[in-house]
């Protein structure tokens, strides 16, 4: 048997070796040339002198060129050269040399200039499935200006998946549920908004926009007088609240908002038509000549 006092010492030379001591490698030395014109590039940009920028880009050699290939495509973009964005996002050549993302916002803002928003609405859909939330976000604005429910629906479902519980998204996913008329999944979504956001009157007037679809008028009244106590002459919240006091037989209320819609000159001709026909309604019913 061993002794005592020399056991541990042979333990200690079994022992595995220390590891050997971390050092944080140097960071590779910048080229003051290569400083020199970043340094260039970005008080152009800064002054917006858009033209310098494009020629001081476009007169290095292919790979300095598409290393600036952001700062290359934005100066286009604020020149109006969309067409050329276009070409250059969509040449492999650029993007592998680049070695970046191939920029989706811009390639989406390009196409959307050129007359092209589907397709840019398509780009920006992309670019948020694969976890940009700005690019969500622009889409998102994108197809409430083209009045595309469906793909604001798309968007905002996107934008909760990366953002669980996001109260605007969550807002513009009601909107977009009372737009596109489905009424009965638009009360829970957009009931959990306001009461998340009780000052979203917009919200309330979607909700109350739902809930005349399914024939719940006094809610649908109550929700309207929520929105409009927060912003008075909304022409969405005064045609609920009429068409609500249309349900509810109160034809001298829902006279008086559908002749507020009327004063605020929706300039649809087929809104104008309906309006007309229930005022006269209203009048039928009040037994007015």
């Amino acid at each position: 048997m061993l002794p005592a006092l020399i056991l541990p010492a042979l333990l200690a030379a079994q022992a595995p070796p220390p590891p050997p001591a971390v050092t944080t490698p140097a960071a590779p030395a910048v080229d003051p040339a290569v400083a020199e014109l970043n340094q260039r590039i970005k008080a152009l940009e800064a002054e917006q002198n858009w033209a310098e920028v494009i020629r001081t880009i476009e007169a290095l050699g292919p790979e300095e060129r598409d290393a600036r290939l952001k700062a290359w495509t934005w100066a286009l973009s604020n020149t109006g050269q969309h067409a050329r964005v276009l070409a250059i996002l969509d040449d492999p050549a650029h993007r592998e040399r680049a070695k970046v993302d191939p920029l989706p916002q811009f390639k989406a803002r390009a196409l959307v200039a050129l007359g092209r928003p589907k397709e840019g609405m398509a780009v920006f859909l992309g670019a948020c499935k694969r976890g940009s939330v700005f690019a969500g976000i622009e889409g998102s604005n994108l197809a409430i200006e083209q009045g595309d429910w469906n793909a604001v629906l798309e968007f905002s479902d996107t934008i909760l998946g990366l953002k669980p519980g996001d109260i605007v998204y969550l807002a513009k996913k009601g909107q977009a549920l009372a737009n596109l008329q489905r009424f009965a999944e638009g009360v829970p979504t957009l009931e959990e908004a306001v009461r998340r956001a009780p000052v979203l009157g917009e919200s309330w007037a979607d909700l109350a926009c739902c809930y005349n679809g399914l024939g719940r008028f006094a809610e649908a009244h109550a929700a309207a007088s929520r929105s409009l106590a927060l912003h008075p002459g909304t022409l969405a919240a005064l045609f609920n609240r009429g068409r609500a006091s249309m349900g509810l037989r109160h034809f001298k209320e829902a006279r008086e908002d559908y002749q507020a819609v009327l004063a605020l000159n929706p300039g649809n001709p087929a809104l104008v038509a309906y309006l007309q026909k229930e005022i006269k309604l209203a009048d039928d019913s009040l037994g007015r000549p």
